[in-house]
């Protein structure tokens, strides 16, 4: 396949995961403020910092995902059936298995943490202790059914895994809105309703993969070689996804154990904005997944670079783009959002998780750079390093009479090291080079943000606190990051295949 013949997939590709996004987002906004309405404040905070026990576990879901399509689009470059069945073999026992030792594992550390470590109010522990054990199962669902989300995305097909995404949003909308008619205790409805919707969700895509894609019938074929290879890749994801849950969750618990679960709630909703605008502009990044792989694997490292370059600078932008507006009016979209209920630190808290989002979106292409090499060690030891250090700065923060704003003030600022951290391990892959990596992403990407950001700062002050003036503060922002990226975030070639893409179709 030509250049321009990638590129044109990789853009209908997205196409359908922005759309799936968009979606997602639309609901999952929507249903925040209906389930903190249901919960309140403290069983929101309770589901937030239990569930995320259980959750901490969700690494081994992406490390598995990530091996998975690695390999299975290795073979795809290759054009091996056989190797392509082989792998889909070994990646589902390991998957069986794993799913399993999440299950042991997870029961035993989370018990051990809700009985004698975390702040739970004790009339509500029965109702925690539900939420836990719905969060464990879920998880191993989504483990066993992340393997056919990998086939689907190895094989390019984004519409199925698209149309699977809109299904989960809309099976979400309708817990959400049965919440608050539930019968019993609401967190206990929502956790246990949320793993029959994965359940379902899951099942969906194991039957169309099953139906489509030779590897995934038949016997399960076991190859010793090959799960060697697996095995490695995956404990260097694992250890690399593993440290992002563990301070990640860490972040909670020292939260929990200096601020209480009102605080909890607060990181919770700074959460959920996570989720909408990170996992927004992370949905391109799963359209370039595959062929980042086959271009390193066929040797076409030219195309490689530029997907990197490339990609850098368009999720940037496109997160930049979303967050602008709401970190100038945070206070009057939370209000908005979730109502006068709103814990006092979250529009701080918003704010700040919009800023860790600019600077994760960046090392999200060197890391699947990384990835697509096979070689993640170095990778992996200089991550770890780096991403730990933000618990004892925490720690320390708050032992010293910090404000709790601070763990995420040291979580971004130490995930720009993790950053430069993938871009130096690279380096020694594929020979990057320093200059031209801040030539073509970093120079774009400080121009317009410090520009727009100036720009929009002084219009802001021109609206009132209005619906009205929201929609309008928005529109302006959109339309001048769209202009500043068309002039100075996109070179010829792109401009000139964005017009193509544009009069095809109208052609239409």
């Amino acid at each position: 396949m030509t250049s321009q013949g990638r590129s044109d997939r990789i853009a209908t590709n997205t196409v359908f995961l922005v759309v799936r996004m968009l979606l997602w987002m639309g609901v999952m906004l929507y249903s925040s403020r209906l389930i903190f309405k249901a919960l309140g404040p403290v069983d929101y905070g309770i589901y937030n910092i239990v569930g995320g026990i259980a959750l901490t576990f969700v690494f081994l879901s992406s490390s598995l995902a990530t091996a998975t399509q690695r390999y299975l689009a290795y073979e795809i470059g290759q054009r091996n059936i056989e190797g392509l069945k082989r792998i889909y073999g070994v990646s589902l026992i390991i998957h069986i298995a794993l799913a399993l030792a999440v299950i042991v594992i997870g029961e035993c550390l989370g018990l051990y943490l809700m009985y004698h470590k975390l702040n739970i109010p004790e009339e509500r522990f029965d109702a925690a202790l539900w939420v836990f054990h719905s969060t464990i199962l879920s998880l191993s669902v989504m483990l066993l059914g992340s393997i056919y989300d990998s086939v689907l995305i190895a094989r390019e097909n984004m519409r199925v895994y698209a149309y699977a995404g809109i299904l989960d949003a809309l099976l979400k909308l309708v817990l959400v809105m049965l919440l608050s008619v539930a019968p019993y205790d609401k967190l206990i409805f929502y956790a246990v309703g949320s793993l029959v919707l994965v359940i379902v969700v899951k099942c969906v895509p194991a039957i169309i993969c099953f139906r489509s894609y030779p590897e995934c019938r038949g016997a399960i074929r076991w190859d010793r070689e090959r799960f060697t290879q697996m095995y490695r890749f995956i404990g260097w994801n694992g250890v690399e996804a593993g440290t992002y849950a563990v301070w990640n969750y860490g972040l909670d618990y020292l939260l929990n154990i200096f601020f209480g679960t009102i605080v909890n709630a607060a990181r919770g909703i700074a959460a959920q904005i996570n989720s909408a605008v990170g996992n927004f502009s992370v949905q391109f990044f799963t359209a370039l997944r595959s062929q980042l792989v086959q271009s390193y694997t066929t040797g076409d490292i030219d195309y490689y670079k530029r997907l990197i370059y490339g990609s850098s600078r368009y999720s940037y932008f496109l997160t930049w783009a979303l967050s602008l507006p709401l970190m100038l009016r945070m206070d009057y979209v939370l209000e908005l959002w979730l109502g006068s209920e709103v814990p006092s630190e979250a529009a701080d808290y918003a704010r700040w998780i919009l800023a860790f989002c600019l600077i994760n979106v960046l090392g999200i292409p060197l890391w699947n750079g990384v990835q697509a090499t096979g070689n993640v060690c170095r990778c992996v030891l200089i991550g770890t390093t780096i991403s730990l250090m933000v618990l004892p700065i925490v720690y320390f923060g708050f032992e010293l009479g910090l404000a709790s704003v601070f763990a995420l003030q040291a979580a971004t600022l130490v995930r720009l090291v993790y950053v430069w951290g993938n871009f130096y391990a690279l380096r020694r892959e594929v020979l990057l080079s320093a200059r031209e990596y801040l030539r073509r992403v970093w120079v774009p990407i400080l121009g317009i943000t410090s520009v727009s950001a100036l720009m929009m700062y002084y219009v802001d002050q021109i609206f009132g606190q209005t619906f009205l003036a929201l929609c309008a503060v928005s529109a302006i922002s959109f339309l001048l990051i769209g202009l500043l990226v068309w002039f100075l975030g996109l070179n010829e070639y792109e401009r000139t295949f964005i017009l193509k893409r544009i009069r095809k179709l109208i052609g239409r």
